[in-house]
């Protein structure tokens, strides 16, 4: 039952988790091909 409902909550957060990483790997890759500011 609890490991149901883990794997569940585990495949709800997993497309979040690879946005926000997607997310900060692009705004890192746009900070270092743009410089410092």
């Amino acid at each position: 039952m609890l490991k149901k409902e883990l794997t569940e909550s585990l495949l709800t957060l997993m497309p979040i988790v690879a946005f926000v990483i997607l997310a900060l790997y692009l705004l890192i890759q746009d900070a270092s091909s743009v410089g410092p500011l």
